[in-house]
């Protein structure tokens, strides 16, 4: 049976695929997400994978083929392994990069980063970076210094997570109004932080403006949130034209956001969904997701 009009305007705007512009350092990654493993790291416990990796070639674990595999084929294995195996593997991984010298634990620090860390990866996955971070941390060969750059970024991590209250922060409104977030009385809330003139931004701000159901769920039960992070007023208001007014445009004045690290906001725009007690349902969520969930509400 064909989709209804209604049905094919929704299917077109969730298989748009959206990206994001990182406010971080990015390199793109090279190495494709593969369905399975090698055979020989299927056999392979998690903990003993680098046992046998030849940590001493500085030249080889910076080639993709062969560092960047290397790591892939290890997180590979993560679902199908206990979190006790998985820290095994990940501090032997620490001890041996480590060991080998700084170039070569800067070189799997990197990698980790972006395979794990950045938005755009299709590995990209918190709680697996959150455990390396951790590692980092109680590991005796890492350095004091690194470690507290450690703490600062699984802190960020672990603030804001689903299911959790989301952190209220105050913003100012176009009306000239100081505003809160825990202010907002609605069943759902789409918090979408933004940069002006970020192309990722301005690719979901068009599309949603554009769409009818979208506008139908903000006449129901859902407030479109967005917010600018920087402080820059001059750079918000002359951006102002472009955010619909159907949606409520705040920026933060005292960059309490970025300064006090209340959100972690490594990538624009970052979107998360909340409900009526302001409890996480998305975070860094997909806007594709978000829409289908809201939805079938």
């Amino acid at each position: 049976m064909p989709m209804n009009n209604k049905l094919q305007r929704w299917a077109a705007l969730l298989f748009i695929p959206f990206a994001a512009c990182n406010n971080i350092s990015n390199t793109n990654t090279k190495v494709e997400k593969k369905d399975t493993v090698s055979q020989q790291n299927i056999l392979t416990k998690v903990e003993d994978f680098w046992e046998n990796y030849d940590f001493t070639d500085t030249a080889k674990i910076k080639d993709p083929d062969y560092g960047e595999q290397a790591f892939v084929d290890f997180i590979n294995l993560f679902p199908n392994s206990s979190e006790e195996s998985i820290t095994k593997g990940i501090d032997r991984w620490i001890e041996k990069s480590v060991t080998a010298g700084k170039e070569v634990f800067k070189s799997f620090d990197s990698i980790a980063d972006k395979y794990l860390y950045n938005v755009n990866s299709p590995y990209y996955n918190e709680k697996y970076y959150a455990l390396i971070l951790k590692q980092y941390i109680q590991s005796p060969v890492v350095d004091k210094l690194r470690k507290e750059k450690y703490k600062i970024l699984l802190d960020l991590i672990n603030k804001n997570n689903v299911g959790t209250p989301a952190t209220d922060f105050t913003f100012k409104t176009q009306e000239n109004k100081n505003y809160s977030l825990y202010r907002i009385k609605s069943d759902y809330i789409i918090l979408f932080f933004y940069q002006p003139g970020c192309p990722v931004c301005e690719q979901h701000i068009s599309l949603l403006r554009e769409n009818t159901l979208f506008q139908d769920l903000l006449k129901k039960n859902v407030t479109m949130l967005a917010i600018y992070p920087d402080g820059d007023e001059k750079k918000w208001e002359n951006y102002k034209e472009n955010i619909p007014v159907s949606w409520i445009n705040g920026m933060d004045s005292n960059k309490d956001l970025l300064n006090k690290r209340l959100y972690d906001l490594k990538a624009s725009p970052t979107i998360y969904l909340l409900d009526k007690d302001k409890k996480v349902i998305f975070k860094d969520g997909n806007i594709s997701d978000i829409l289908t969930y809201l939805q079938r509400r």
